[in-house]
């Protein structure tokens, strides 16, 4: 029986304020607030974004892992699979085992290991190996060719490349060495330096189009009817300009969205709006989900369990679906015993359960949840304030350059862009800890942006 992830208490009540878009301080946070959403594929192995005919599927193993403590591997032609190691699954962390006393300080310290696996694809064709999250910086090889590199955890990221029929080698570098220089970077994790590949790994094949990003807008009428208004983005993989048409529904209502000309590999966002005068609406004490399906027929598809809930700031009170919220709960960090932050299905029901058993309808993540465990949260009615900015220690801002201000700002539109069709999801929290109250090196400039662009996003 797995030990569920820790929880941290947050005191009696987590605060949340609508600001559509605004930057605010709040107990030491900086938070933007977008307009309500609704959000984001599935769990581990059962996954329900697609391109063209074929699902996602899952990368989860066997995958064999070894440690490089004397960084060895590149020389020694590892990027081509050549190593032997440990067998497991993915999500796995090579440093969750020690985490107190010297080998704690040990695996604080951080390391490098190299993941490998194989695959098969059936056809020759455009794929996307998807990854949620490795941490910190990683590099990816496929046959022994480098198709991607990434740097940062709990951001996802992908490899495109054409494969051929038959069997591939899929190998990934994972580098999370100095805690203090990524800190220095911008990079704090606020936690414990976990590496590894600690989020799902999915492939899929690309079609002709892709559907991607969804957003869930609900405005309530004096009458009880909902406007809901649903945005895609649309991008046109064609070597060719062409005109795309896409057909959706939402709870089995039908969407329209006009037909839009597409440039080859250029995007379009496209909006649809529905009136449901019944609307089946999302809250902490009825969470209900509808299922949203979109599609290029033969081309592309997404699909996804969303909820329609309306949040207003009125009258100095947040309102949910018209009626004052008021929130309570425990904060969280991804963090099983003997894990870490590579949750597991078993640990991710082991939060939710212990969020209801002390009876919360709330909680706080200062780093951006997994859509897998935000989907257990929206299925639980438990509404979350998401950290998706820099996270700092107490009084300092490493943001500091133009360089690390803009790769922050993206790091939070990425987050929104993920995360933003989860019902669950009540705030935006850009920025921890607040330094200089906000107007030195550059972060009340910081949030300005970030929540403009949480709001439009």
């Amino acid at each position: 029986m797995p030990r569920p992830a820790r929880l941290r208490a947050a005191g009696a009540a987590i605060l949340a304020l609508l600001a559509f878009g605004l930057g605010l301080r709040l107990g030491g946070s900086a938070v933007g607030f977008d307009l309500p959403f609704a959000r984001r594929p599935p769990p581990v192995h059962v996954p329900m974004a697609f391109g063209g005919p074929d699902g996602r599927v899952a990368l989860d193993g066997p995958w064999v892992v070894r440690r490089d403590p004397a960084l060895r591997g590149v020389a020694a032609g590892w990027p081509l699979g050549r190593f032997a190691g440990r067998r497991v699954t993915v999500p796995y962390s090579p440093n969750a085992s020690h985490v107190t006393g010297a080998a704690g300080k040990r695996s604080q310290a951080g390391g490098v290991a190299w993941f490998r696996t194989a695959f098969t694809v059936s056809r020759g064709a455009d794929y996307a190996i998807r990854f949620d999250s490795v941490h910190h910086r990683a590099r990816v090889w496929v046959d022994g060719r480098q198709v991607a590199r990434h740097t940062g955890a709990y951001l996802a990221f992908e490899a495109r490349l054409r494969l051929a029929p038959g069997r591939h080698v899929l190998v990934v570098r994972a580098d999370w060495r100095s805690p203090r220089a990524m800190k220095a970077d911008a990079w704090n994790r606020a936690w414990f330096n976990f590496g590894g590949i600690s989020r799902e790994v999915t492939l899929r094949r690309l079609g002709a189009s892709e559907l991607d990003s969804p957003g869930i807008q609900t405005r309530l009428s004096p009458g009880g009817a909902a406007l809901v208004t649903v945005t895609t983005r649309l991008r046109n993989r064609a070597p060719r300009p062409r005109v795309l048409r896409t057909a959706g529904s939402l709870g089995g209502a039908p969407l329209r969205f006009a037909p839009v000309r597409l440039a080859s590999r250029h995007a379009a966002w496209l909006t649809a709006r529905v009136r449901l005068a019944h609307p089946a609406l999302w809250s902490p004490q009825h969470p209900r989900l509808l299922r949203l399906r979109l599609a290029v027929p033969g081309e592309a598809g997404y699909g996804a369990r969303v909820g329609l809930r309306e949040l207003r700031w009125s009258g100095g009170r947040l309102r949910l679906n018209g009626r004052r919220l008021v929130l309570r709960g425990a904060s969280i960090q991804e963090d099983a015993a003997g894990r870490g932050d590579a949750l597991r299905p078993g640990d991710m029901d082991a939060v939710v359960a212990r969020l209801r058993a002390i009876g919360a309808n709330a909680t706080r993540a200062q780093h951006p949840l997994s859509p897998a465990l935000l989907e257990r949260l929206d299925a639980a009615g438990i509404l979350v304030w998401q950290g998706i900015g820099p996270v700092d220690s107490p009084g300092a801002w490493t943001s500091t350059t133009p360089g690390r201000r803009a790769r922050a700002e993206r790091r939070a539109r990425l987050s929104v862009l993920q995360l933003r069709a989860h019902p669950s999801v009540v705030a935006w929290n850009l920025a921890n800890e607040i330094a200089f109250n906000g107007h030195r090196g550059g972060q009340a400039a910081y949030v300005t942006r970030a929540a403009r662009a949480a709001r439009v996003t």
